[in-house]
């Protein structure tokens, strides 16, 4: 299948070091585009550095470890301009998200706010920082990518926050899409199913059968990072150049 080349192009993935990020770089680098990376694990960062190190780029991935808030993420930003004295980015996904399960009955402000903070506000304000002036790449056009979930379409008990904040995400990308068109930047999401991921299966610790409950729920089966990343790396090309303000779902069939 034709993919056209990325060379030349520089891409922010905030959340770097989950399952979906980790393949949406090494995706985005085996097309020749150059990356920053920004997560909150440094010893994670470092090895998904060195793993992306035989593709064929032109500049090594630059990476920074730090919170998805917005001074963090705009000093990252500077500090990759700076170093490797480039006119700006061309775009980014935002995959930085926190999952926890809580019942109506559990839930406090303080667990409201926490996940709003990284699955939502993050993603405003890191939306805000590759659509302004100072970090756009002046002589190409810019595409935001946000990781939402079908549970922003489709509810599951104890993880009616988690929904709510993706559903947040996709509300917020078809909004931006319209206000951000005249600048050239196109804003989309991705809502991906219940992938067969190493933080997924460890849930069988705590409900076993799980994973196999999930597999019969999406007619094809559960997928892989890998099939995300492939969604993300459409929207962020000049493939999909005509296309904003949508939101892609990657499920199998779940919600068919």
């Amino acid at each position: 299948m034709f993919e056209e080349s990325m060379r030349g192009r520089w891409y922010v993935i905030a959340g770097a070091t989950s399952g979906v990020g980790q393949s949406i770089a090494h995706r985005l680098a085996k097309r020749g585009a150059s990356l920053l990376l920004m997560g909150r694990n440094a010893k994670k960062l470092d090895g998904l550095t060195e793993s992306l190190a035989g593709y064929d780029t032109e500049q090594a991935p630059f990476s920074l470890e730090g919170d998805m808030i917005e001074s963090a993420m705009k000093d990252s930003l500077e500090k990759c301009l700076e170093k490797r004295g480039i006119a700006g980015f061309s775009g980014g996904v935002y995959c930085a998200g926190i999952a926890p399960s809580f019942s109506l009955r559990g839930t406090g402000q303080e667990a409201i706010e926490s996940i709003l903070r990284v699955n939502f506000i993050g993603g405003v304000l890191f939306t805000k920082l590759l659509a302004s002036k100072r970090f756009r790449n002046p002589q190409q056009s810019t595409s935001i990518v946000h990781i939402a979930s079908i549970r922003a379409l489709q509810g599951e008990v104890g993880l009616g926050l988690y929904g709510a904040s993706k559903a947040a995400l996709v509300a917020l990308s078809k909004a931006l899409s319209r206000e951000l068109a005249a600048s050239e930047c196109r804003v989309n999401c991705v809502s991906p199913g219940w992938l067969d991921t190493e933080m997924n299966r460890s849930s069988e610790a705590h409900s076993p059968g799980l994973m196999e409950k999930m597999r019969q729920l999406h007619p094809l089966g559960l997928g892989k990072a890998e099939d995300v990343a492939s969604a993300v790396c459409f929207l962020l090309s000049d493939e999909a150049r005509w296309i904003t303000g949508t939101n892609l779902i990657v499920d199998g069939g779940f919600i068919a």
